[in-house]
């Protein structure tokens, strides 16, 4: 993994977040990556030492609960997503991110 970043649906949420999380972890804003299809263009990237702290704030927050997604960026460029409740060893009921994960995979969308 190149860096991860926590996508969101709306940028009320990706601005919240943002705000909350400011000083809990080394987040940096940054618009979200082409290949990933989100309805904001706005994501929150970490280092990947920091995968681990960064999902379990963005867990810890109930106002945004059910908004975002995480991504790692391989070196080649592409996400996949990251599962929040395996980098934690939780149950996914206690960390539950948004419902899709959509990436891009036709050229049009990139």
């Amino acid at each position: 993994m190149r860096y991860g970043v926590i996508v969101f649906d709306s940028s009320h949420c990706a601005i919240l977040a943002q705000k909350l999380l400011q000083g809990r972890c080394n987040l940096l804003i940054m618009p979200t990556p082409r290949e990933i299809d989100a309805s904001c263009g706005i994501s929150l990237r970490f280092s990947p030492q920091d995968a681990a702290s960064a999902a379990a704030a963005i867990c810890a927050l109930p106002q945004v609960a059910g908004c975002w997604r995480l991504y790692a960026i391989q070196e080649d460029g592409h996400p996949s997503p990251l599962d929040p409740s395996a980098l934690l060893s939780i149950s996914p009921a206690e960390c539950p991110p948004a419902a899709a994960n959509p990436v891009a995979s036709s050229p049009e969308n990139q």
